[in-house]
């Protein structure tokens, strides 16, 4: 458990092992970093959330993807059921009708 000790010009931060001094300056910088990296973490798990996953999603779930057809759709979950698991978009590629524009134009909707 931290314990915290503020004296004028530095604030002492007590942990199990250490003992850190910092200024207040330094305190919210860190406290303003720590904030920021929690919410670009959370923001990244929604986006990644909204994402399909080409190696679960069924061919009415990838026919939703801008740029997939039904046609191409059900070619990805074809391959998918005869050569496994997609883990690139170089694996996704070898899926006749998924040319490298689509490809580019999908890369940030899909995941693995």
């Amino acid at each position: 458990m931290n314990k915290f000790f503020a004296m004028p010009a530095l604030i002492l931060v007590f942990s199990a092992s250490t003992v850190a001094a910092y200024s207040l300056e330094k305190v919210v910088e860190l406290a303003a970093s720590t904030a920021s990296e929690q919410a670009a973490t959370a923001a990244g798990a929604a986006i990644k959330k909204k994402m399909v996953n080409v190696n679960t999603a069924d061919a009415k779930a990838l026919a939703k993807i801008p740029g997939i057809d039904s046609q191409v759709a059900e070619a990805i979950t074809a391959y998918r059921k005869a050569n496994g698991k997609f883990k690139t978009l170089q694996d996704l590629a070898k899926v006749q009708g998924v040319e490298p524009e689509l490809l580019d134009a999908i890369k940030d909707l899909i995941r693995f």
